[in-house]
């Protein structure tokens, strides 16, 4: 009776643990190796800093990767919705998908203040999920939007090739 209740007790304990889990940053962010960090600037104002890291260190595709990013500023959930549309349309991305796809960035993406943090872990399946200040805000569903939004700062195409290059590491 002892072991099973222990048992018990294990159980419920795992049960909570990955329920946690579930809503807090991933592990795995802890685990990677980081590949690259840069800062984005705006008129003379630095609005973040940025860091991604993957599993071996290395930047191969928007798969198994975290891209960390530290504010300077305060930030608007409705400002970072306007801004993703914005660069969805300079990656060329199909205008059909566009529209699927706000209303589930809007439903995901927080305000944000100086000094807040907000991480995109994007899984082994290809999914990203968003974090605030290391709690879970939301994934954003499928695969493609996934890759989509990274590229916003990972792209050959980005709206700003020096913050890539500084986070994929490629020297100019």
């Amino acid at each position: 009776m002892f072991s099973r209740f222990h048992a018990g007790i294990a159980s419920v304990f795992f049960a909570c643990s990955q329920a946690v889990a579930s809503t807090s940053m991933p592990t795995a962010c802890n685990e990677f190796s980081k590949v690259g960090e840069g800062e984005l600037r705006k008129f003379f104002i630095k609005v973040y800093d940025a860091q991604l890291a993957t599993r071996n260190g290395r930047y191969i595709g928007n798969r198994s990767l975290c891209l960390s990013i530290d504010y300077d500023i305060s930030i608007k959930a409705s400002q970072f919705v306007k801004e993703t549309e914005k660069q969805f349309r300079h990656l060329k991305v199909d205008p059909k998908n566009i529209t699927e796809w706000m209303p589930r960035v809007s439903s995901v993406m927080p305000s944000v203040s100086k000094g807040d943090n907000i991480v995109m872990y994007i899984d082994e399946s290809g999914i990203a999920s968003l974090y605030l200040n290391g709690d879970l805000s939301g994934d954003l569903g499928s695969s493609d939007l996934s890759s989509a939004f990274a590229d916003i700062w990972l792209s050959t195409r980005s709206s700003e090739p020096k913050l890539r290059r500084a986070l994929v590491t490629i020297k100019e």
